[in-house]
């Protein structure tokens, strides 16, 4: 009885001479014996990007790359053409389709790009379809499905819904030279540090991430010719006293800002005089920056 076992995840053939030898120590002639492992097909696998978040305005949408790390299967890519199989997504469900004009329901393409026509959300609430998807050889394996959600807003771009108010609030949109492409979103109606962190996130953004001096004063220069000169920006710490980090968990670098830095003399100085419990978020004030009670209201910018 012929045994072996193959290297995991190979395939492939081997060529063996093979004697008989008897308990006397002759040995007969050899003889070759091929062996051959054919390959195992392993179902396709990928990976997804973060959900769409879109105004409540109708669109036709398309999302390069939603649908990434697209693979034959486990050590199939490089594999040669003849063993592999042609690639396709299939959406095969997804729920509120009332969101979807008709023919616009989701598609992936093979390369992984999302395509959908939206309706115009006239509910007044934000909505969301969850669509199941899988990834499936042309007359071969499939994966599971996976979910995805598109989600769309109540508000009409250029607006963010306001817990406090009930209301879509509309920001300005900015630019800097520095950050050519780069849209920031200064909102004039005064939140709290948490509110308005909220309001950015439900945008699928953060509250601004100032990196070196002349974004900052760039940015400020930009606010400044809409409205006044103080607005919160990300910073802060309230996870630990005096570790001051951004939104994403990055900590603050100073290194960036000549002339003394970006605070402003004294700062951040945690004042107990204006809040029991501290200061634990940053605001700009003047064109440099303080600590501030994080309960108070001020105008803020997501980036």
């Amino acid at each position: 009885m012929l045994t072996f076992t193959p290297a995991a995840n190979t395939y492939g053939s081997s060529v063996c001479n093979v004697t008989l030898v008897d308990g006397g120590g002759l040995r007969s002639a050899s003889a070759q014996l091929t062996v051959t492992v054919t390959p195992v097909n392993d179902p396709p696998s990928f990976t997804l990007g973060s959900a769409p978040f879109l105004a409540a305005n109708p669109g036709t949408f398309s999302f390069p790359g939603f649908a990434r790390n697209i693979s034959q299967g486990l050590n199939e890519d490089s594999a040669p053409p003849e063993l592999q199989f042609p690639l396709q997504f299939n959406v095969i469900s997804c729920n509120n389709l009332a969101m979807f004009e008709a023919g616009g329901s989701p598609t992936i393409t093979a390369a992984g790009t999302l395509d959908f026509k939206l309706t115009q959300n006239m509910g007044g609430l934000e909505r969301t379809s969850v669509c199941q998807v899988l990834l499936q050889e042309v007359g071969g394996l499939a994966t599971s499905s996976r979910p995805f959600n598109i989600i769309q807003s109540r508000c009409s771009a250029g607006a963010a819904y306001v817990k406090r108010f009930d209301a879509c609030q509309f920001y300005r949109a900015l630019t800097i030279p520095s950050n050519p492409g780069v849209e920031y979103n200064m909102f004039t109606d005064a939140l709290t540090w948490p509110e308005a962190a909220t309001v950015c996130q439900s945008m699928g953004r953060r509250l601004v991430k100032l990196t070196d001096a002349t974004q900052d004063a760039q940015l400020y220069s930009a606010v400044t010719a809409i409205t006044g000169n103080q607005y919160w920006i990300g910073l802060n710490d309230q996870s630990q006293e005096g570790a001051y980090r951004w939104p994403d968990g990055s900590s603050l670098v100073t290194a960036n800002w000549p002339n003394g830095g970006p605070w402003l003399p004294g700062e951040p100085n945690n004042s107990l005089a204006t809040n029991v419990l501290g200061e634990d978020c940053v605001m700009m004030n003047g064109g440099k920056w303080r600590d501030w009670d994080c309960n108070k209201d001020w105008p803020y910018i997501c980036g």
